[in-house]
């Protein structure tokens, strides 16, 4: 397969670099720039720097973490694993799927969400979902405040109307919506319908979310 270059799908493959990993997200980022200089030369976190274009700002730093959070998600799948993947992607493929994610850890407002995303990406890697699939997780992951997510459980059976988490997780397309009408026939033979409590269960989209999440599965 014809090379990308350094990418952050490539990061995920850390052979030398957890230890490295391990030190960024253990400080914070009050002293992260320190850290930034110690680190400086090791070849692992050279390929961070430069993916990530670190310079002596917040934001940025802060963006090397996420991108950090994002690969330590990603250590449970062996390096082997994490290379046939890659090497069955088409330069396409590879370009798309590195320019979504890098763009999607960028702008998100979670470290959290990073971590995530990672888990996401790490099941593709095992085949569990497909290309599509993760990327359309890891993009309503990028919508969502990440503590609604936490909520995804409470919907695996069908749940009254809970305010802000239920419209944050309906508009994230993770719910479906169930029927409030209840029909009957009346005393006198007539049809008649009555609205119930709205209620809401996790749609496919949900379900899958859930399992990554919740079960491992």
């Amino acid at each position: 397969m014809e090379s990308t270059g350094d990418s952050v799908l490539d990061l995920t493959v850390l052979e030398q670099g957890r230890e490295s990993l391990d030190k960024f997200l253990d400080v914070g980022i009050d002293t992260f720039g320190a850290l930034l200089e110690e680190l400086k030369g090791i070849p692992y976190v050279d390929k961070i720097i430069r993916i990530c274009q670190v310079g002596l700002g917040v934001n940025n730093m802060w963006f090397l973490r996420k991108v950090a959070r994002f690969l330590k998600a990603t250590e449970s799948i062996s390096d082997a694993e994490k290379n046939r993947f890659l090497e069955g992607l088409d330069m396409r493929d590879k370009r798309r799927i590195t320019s979504y994610i890098t763009n999607l850890l960028y702008v998100s407002e979670d470290e959290q969400k990073a971590e995530i995303m990672g888990n996401i990406y790490a099941a593709r890697v095992m085949g569990r979902i497909s290309n599509e699939l993760m990327l359309r997780l890891c993009s309503i992951v990028n919508r969502v405040y990440v503590d609604d997510l936490q909520c995804l459980p409470q919907y695996f059976e069908a749940t009254d109307y809970q305010g802000y988490v239920t419209d944050s997780l309906y508009s994230a397309g993770l719910l479906e919506r169930l029927s409030s009408v209840s029909e009957w026939v009346d005393e006198n033979g007539q049809n008649s319908m009555s609205m119930g409590v709205r209620r809401f269960v996790l749609n496919d989209l949900g379900n899958t979310l859930f399992r990554l999440l919740f079960d491992g599965k």
